[in-house]
């Protein structure tokens, strides 16, 4: 078995298999970064709104890591893999496709929330060194989650 890379291709997407159609071989899926960060795009000028559309599909085709959708505003919010990443798409977009977009504020994907009850307690003891007596802090702190629904290890795709 050879292992080749190939350039050019059309209708193609990364992580396709290609091989003899009289003996199918298909190779493991890959497994692609989780999209951590989002922000929203749009054209400078109504006249970009069709350049920056097919730009960013062609992207999204080329780069499995890179994700494209609407927001419940009709936004449209690019996501990748990190702030680099969304740079190098909208500098992309810029220079292969001659979009000129107004960028958002980056937004991660994902919260971090507590997932089960804690409680934790401390005492504090410090003596003063002048005088008897002892300063103590005796104190107790309880943490839960206020969400009543939430998924122990999972991402939040909200928007």
């Amino acid at each position: 078995m050879d292992i080749v890379t190939l350039v050019g291709l059309k209708d193609t997407i990364a992580g396709e298999t290609l091989c003899d159609p009289k003996g199918p071989f298909v190779l493991d899926q890959m497994d692609f970064p989780v999209h951590v960060i989002k922000i929203a795009i749009e054209p400078k000028t109504k006249a970009d709104m069709e350049k920056m559309e097919a730009g960013l599909i062609k992207l999204a085709e080329e780069d499995p890591s890179f994700r494209v959708s609407q927001d419940k505003e009709d936004r449209t919010i690019i996501q990748g893999t990190g702030e680099l990443h969304l740079e190098t798409i909208v500098d992309r977009l810029k220079r292969e496709f001659k979009v000129e977009a107004n960028v958002g504020a980056p937004q991660a994907n994902y919260r971090e929330s507590i997932s089960e009850v804690t409680e934790v307690r401390y005492v504090f003891n410090k003596p003063y060194i002048l005088n008897p007596w002892t300063q103590v802090v005796d104190t107790n702190l309880r943490i839960k989650s206020k969400k009543k629904h939430f998924q122990k290890n999972s991402l939040y795709w909200g928007f």
